[in-house]
């Protein structure tokens, strides 16, 4: 929210862009930052779409889904956004969703003002991430679930029995990125069980000054959802309600947008897509009052108690222009 304005509702959200508790310095291929590690056994999973499998270490921690999660009317869809036309924010690296469609490297070189495939094995803490932040019975290391190439950003999240907060996530180093409005947040995320939390899971968020945070994830049940907070607490959380929820053991496309103009949104703009179509979820549209954006976090965040689960990021892109699923 921009200050001054009030918080609305009563309930407190999780946001990954909390600050917690910090992990190692070297962040290598299966080198798990905190918290009990993966032990799961060798697993074959398959991309949806493509005929490919990847082998990799999954930890196939079994999820119920259970409640429901908080909505919200919807304010309505971004038009521009939607439209889901490629290259708008320079060249493609790949041509499908199976080749290295973002590259591992930031800055122009990929076209977009960051994009990550974790190929080089390390989560890079010099130029392009802080170090993972992650809370007991977590932890973060380098995947061999990639949706392209060989290597993805692998989020384990172990058992939790009581209430207290379950994050790991990885936040961006560079604010300069943030300079301009709007900002577009692409990934492709492969769970292999629902965690059973009785709240909202964040997996992307963009974080404003002032601990503001808009964030898209997954609701109890497994739909997608976005929420809004202000640095008091609660704003809204809007559910889609009737499109498919999160896939399990499958790769799927996510991205949000936050756009801060004013002078076009008087009440700033969120919007996100959760599949491959191009088009926006109108489920999901609400405002974004918020400050100016200096950050954004990938990974997960909920209170438990949950079950374990495993979560896999890859091909990260930030962008100014809208970031098509093949890009």
């Amino acid at each position: 929210m921009r200050v001054g304005q009030a918080t609305r509702g009563a309930h407190a959200l999780i946001f990954g862009g909390a600050v917690l508790a910090g992990c190692a310095n070297v962040w290598g291929f299966e080198d798990l930052t905190t918290g009990d590690a993966s032990a799961g056994g060798d697993a074959s999973v398959t991309e949806s779409g493509a005929d490919q499998q990847t082998e990799g270490n999954v930890s196939q921690g079994s999820g119920s889904s259970g409640g429901s999660s908080s909505s919200a009317s919807s304010s309505g869809s971004h038009g521009s956004s939607s439209s889901g036309s490629s290259g708008s924010s320079g060249s493609s690296s790949g041509g499908s969703s199976s080749g290295s469609s973002s590259g591992s490297s930031s800055g122009s070189s990929c076209g977009f003002l960051l994009c990550e495939s974790f190929e080089s094995k390390a989560i890079d803490t010099t130029t392009r991430w802080q170090a993972p932040s992650c809370t007991s019975m977590t932890s973060m290391g380098i995947g061999t679930v990639a949706h392209s190439g060989s290597y993805s950003l692998h989020v384990h999240m172990g058992q939790m029995s009581d209430s207290s907060l379950a994050s790991c996530v990885l936040a961006t180093k560079q604010s300069s990125i943030f300079s301009a409005t709007p900002m577009y947040f692409r990934a492709w995320v492969y769970m292999t069980a629902y965690s059973g939390a009785g709240n909202n899971e964040s997996i992307i968020t963009a974080q404003s000054g002032g601990g503001a945070a808009g964030s898209m994830g997954f609701g109890s049940t497994g739909k997608f959802i976005t929420q809004v907070a202000n640095s008091g607490g609660y704003d809204y959380s809007h559910t889609a309600q009737t499109a498919p929820g999160l896939s399990l053991n499958t790769w799927t496309c996510i991205e949000l947008e936050i756009d801060t103009d004013y002078a076009t949104y008087p009440n700033g703009l969120l919007a996100a897509w959760d599949d491959t179509s191009g088009n926006a979820d109108a489920q999901l549209a609400g405002t974004a009052e918020l400050q100016p954006l200096v950050s954004s976090t990938f990974g997960l965040s909920f209170n438990g108690p949950s079950l374990a689960t495993d979560l896999y990021v890859d091909d990260i892109a930030i962008s100014n222009t809208y970031v098509a699923c093949d890009q």
